[in-house]
């Protein structure tokens, strides 16, 4: 954590090492890891689905990219996008870098990745359990102070700081200040 200003800022570090090192058992994480752990991974390991209750699937994410009318070159910088963004250009960078794929033909027709397929294939059958309000969460101009809000309440919380019941009341509030 780091001060700037009255905020405190949280710097979140990946469990990469720690999990890696076998100092974790078990790493909440998603598919960008799969192709890190194929390569890093001196042990055996498996994607395991999310866990569900009242509502299932995982976190959508998202992959934009974009291109600036006023930068230097314009015209390039938009035929770049449009060039990356073609299905085949897509397909290879997904398999490659293990992304879930975002475009819809993709999604049908499915992606080859070159290892752990099956881990793959677990993030995939999530995300086709993941309810439809979510996919506009990640977008929402709310979801960073929202974010911030669930760390600083679950801080509090572990540092004894806080019960529960008066995280969640303040998370609530922190939401609907940022929602507004």
């Amino acid at each position: 954590m780091g001060r700037r200003g009255d905020q405190v800022e949280h710097r979140v570090a990946g469990g990469n090492d720690q999990f890696l090192s076998g100092q974790a058992p078990v790493y909440l994480s998603g598919p960008w890891q799969v192709g890190a752990f194929a390569q890093s991974a001196r042990f055996t390991w498996a994607a395991a689905p999310d866990p569900c209750e009242e509502r299932c699937g995982g976190f959508p994410g998202g992959k934009y990219m974009v291109a600036f009318k006023n930068s230097k070159e314009p015209a390039l910088a938009a035929a770049f996008v449009q060039w990356m963004n073609t299905t085949e250009n897509q397909r290879t960078i997904d398999q490659s870098a293990y992304w879930l794929p975002t475009r819809q033909d993709l999604t049908a027709s499915g992606v080859q990745y070159p290892s752990h397929s099956t881990d793959m294939n677990t993030f995939l059958k999530d995300l086709a359990r993941t309810p439809e309000d979510t996919f506009t969460s990640n977008s929402s101009p709310a979801f960073t102070q929202s974010a911030q809000a669930l760390i600083t309440e679950t801080d509090k919380v572990i540092a004894g700081q806080e019960d529960v019941k008066s995280a969640v009341g303040n998370l609530k509030t922190a939401i609907d200040a940022a929602a507004r």
